[in-house]
C-alpha cells in the first residue's frame, strides 16, 4: 500500500488553508509575516482548509450532477479500504480516471484560499477592524508607527469607532521625522531627517531606515547645533540605533509625536 499517495493528497487539501492564513496576514504589505508556533499555524491552516474544501465541494454538487463519495475519500486518505487491497485500488483507479477534474479541483481550492486571504485582509483594513479591535491587529507594528496609525491605539478600545478613527486619521501626515541616536566606532551620533523608506530582514525584523534631508546634531547637551549632511540619503542600520524618536508633521502643521 502506497503511503506517499495519501500524504500528497492531504498536503494538497490543506495547502489552501495555509495559503489563506499567510495571505490574510501578509495582505498587500511588503512587510514579512511573523508566524506563531508551528502547531498553532498548522491548526489554523487545517481549519481554514476544511472550510474552503467544504464550500467548494458543496458548490460543485450544487451546480453540477457530480457527487462526492466522502467515504471513499476517507479510505483513500487513510490508506485503508476497510475491505481489502482490491477495493482500495478501485478507489485510486476512479481518481485516476478523472485527472483533469482532480487537477482543476485543487487549482480552484488553492486559488480560493489565496485570493480569499487577501480579500479578508483588505476587508479588515477597509472596515478598520485592525484599528478598532486589538484582536484584529496585524503583527506589523512598524507599519502602524511609520504610517501614523499608531495614534489610534492611544484611544481606549471602547471609544474606537469607525467614525472616530476616520476623524482622527483625517489629520493627514505630511512627513515622518526620525531622530536616531546611532552608535558607530564606540561613539554615539544623533541624526535627524525625513523618513524616506524602511526595510526588513527575512526574519521580519526592522533592518534599515533610509532618511533624506538629514542633519547631524553636534553636542546636543551643551550647545545643540544642526549640520546638514552631504548626500541625498542616509542609510541607518537598525542594529546600530540605540534610541529612536518618531515625529509626525501634519499637513495642518500641527505636530504629534511618539517614541519607540
Amino acid at each position: 500500500m502506497n503511503i506517499a499517495f495519501p500524504a500528497v493528497i492531504i498536503l494538497l487539501l490543506t495547502l489552501p488553508g495555509i495559503l489563506f492564513i499567510y495571505s490574510y496576514r501578509r495582505g498587500f504589505w511588503r512587510t514579512p509575516v511573523s508566524l506563531g508556533p508551528v502547531q498553532d499555524e498548522l491548526g489554523k491552516g487545517i481549519i481554514a482548509a476544511l472550510i474552503i474544501n467544504v464550500i467548494v465541494a458543496n458548490g460543485i454538487e450544487a451546480v453540477s450532477d457530480w457527487t462526492i463519495d466522502y467515504q471513499a475519500l476517507a479510505m483513500v486518505l487513510s490508506g485503508w479500504s476497510g475491505v481489502d487491497e482490491r477495493a482500495y485500488s478501485a478507489h485510486i483507479e476512479v481518481l485516476a480516471g478523472y485527472p483533469n477534474q482532480v487537477v482543476a479541483y485543487f487549482m480552484v481550492v488553492t486559488l480560493l484560499g489565496t485570493v480569499g486571504g487577501f480579500a479578508l485582509h483588505k476587508t479588515v483594513r477597509w472596515l478598520k477592524f485592525d484599528l478598532m479591535f486589538d484582536h484584529f491587529r496585524f503583527n506589523n507594528e512598524w507599519y502602524y508607527l511609520f504610517q501614523g496609525e499608531s495614534r489610534v491605539f492611544d484611544v481606549p478600545q471602547k471609544q474606537r469607532t469607525r467614525s472616530t478613527i476616520i476623524e482622527l486619521m483625517s489629520h493627514e501626515i505630511g512627513f515622518v521625522f526620525i531622530s536616531a541616536a546611532v552608535e558607530q566606532a564606540g561613539a554615539t551620533y544623533l541624526y535627524w531627517g525625513v523618513l524616506s523608506e524602511y526595510y526588513f530582514t527575512k526574519a521580519g525584523e526592522l533592518d534599515r531606515l533610509v532618511l533624506r534631508e538629514v542633519q547631524q546634531v553636534v553636542d546636543p547637551v551643551d550647545n545643540e547645533q544642526f549640520y546638514p549632511l552631504r548626500g541625498d540619503y542616509l542609510v541607518l542600520r537598525y542594529a546600530d540605533i540605540k534610541n529612536l524618536n518618531i515625529d509626525y508633521k501634519m499637513v495642518s502643521d500641527r505636530p504629534a509625536s511618539t517614541r519607540a
